[in-house]
């Protein structure tokens, strides 16, 4: 399957060119706003941000979904209320393991 504009795809500038276009025409009157980058166009909703950004390369048209998930787990071991809080301490073990590390032996805070 060839790109827009021939076998080789359209040139650079072109390519931002058609790319600008054909989004805008798609989303006209949606509200996202389309962000022109050195080598893609995002497109956000500036009313609703956590929803993410959408990519979309200049040169072959592919698009991805970017976004930050968030999980609330509760306040970190030693700030926790014990009247208040029903949720158990988020503990430094868990925020290692999460992020992919762990803590050295003996390093870890005591609960």
């Amino acid at each position: 399957m060839t790109s827009p504009g021939g076998p080789d795809g359209p040139r650079p500038a072109a390519a931002a060119t058609t790319a600008r276009r054909r989004v805008s025409g798609l989303l006209q009157g949606s509200g996202l706003q389309i962000t022109e980058r050195a080598h893609e166009l995002v497109i956000a909703n500036p009313l609703n941000p956590e929803r993410g950004q959408i990519h979309v390369a200049y040169e072959d048209g592919y698009v991805c979904w970017e976004r930050t998930a968030w999980s609330y787990w509760g306040h970190l071991q030693g700030y926790q209320d014990r009247h208040t809080d029903t949720a158990p301490p988020v503990t430094a073990a868990k925020i290692a393991e999460t992020l992919g590390s762990s803590l050295p032996p003996g390093d870890a805070p005591a609960p």
